[in-house]
């Protein structure tokens, strides 16, 4: 049988999902202290908007990714991007 599987940003909406995923990826002895809070979904959405993504199968959430996406253009420790790229 097919599942219906859909791929979206997440959203501070979608903070019980996301720590339930963190729990079972990180379980003890990983300390609860470095889980995600509702702060930090809402400091990263607003900071890579397009870098936080929940996977949802038939409905349920089954896992998500999170990246930094950015935009490189400058210098970075005197290098330009063809420098350190080439």
């Amino acid at each position: 049988m097919l599942k219906r599987v859909n791929v979206r940003s997440y959203s501070v909406e979608d903070f019980d999902s996301l720590l339930t995923i963190q729990k079972e990826a990180f379980p003890p002895p990983f300390p609860e202290e470095l889980w995600w809070t509702k702060e930090h979904i809402q400091a990263h959405v607003e900071s890579f908007p397009n870098g936080g993504l929940l996977a949802e199968i038939d409905g349920m959430t089954a896992g998500s990714a999170t990246s930094l996406r950015i935009n490189f253009g400058g210098s970075y420790l005197g290098r330009s991007r063809r420098q350190w790229f080439h």
